[in-house]
């Protein structure tokens, strides 16, 4: 399996972007590889995104492990405030 972080590399709203970067950043000084799937680049990837979530509702930044929905920046944050990211992430 492997993390895939939903994000879109351009966005009207600003905290979208902060939020994705965020995510970005402590992935890689964690060393965590990641797949970017850009939703401005790839469209079609939102409904694969909307599909594995089930909520239609969903705004990027989103994060997988594989087709394994494990949430968004607010749980990402929390989950490395707790020290369980690897958990988070389906890592461990």
């Amino acid at each position: 399996m492997s993390v895939k972080l939903y994000m879109t590399s351009v966005s009207p709203n600003r905290k979208i972007s902060q939020n994705t970067n965020r995510i970005k950043q402590v992935l890689g000084s964690k060393k965590i590889p990641f797949e970017e799937i850009d939703l401005y680049k790839n469209p079609e990837s939102r409904n694969d995104m909307v599909e594995k979530s089930g909520n239609p509702e969903i705004l990027p930044p989103q994060l997988f492990n594989g087709d394994t929905y494990c949430g968004n920046f607010e749980q990402f944050d929390d989950a490395l405030e707790d020290g369980v990211l690897l958990e988070f992430l389906r890592l461990k």
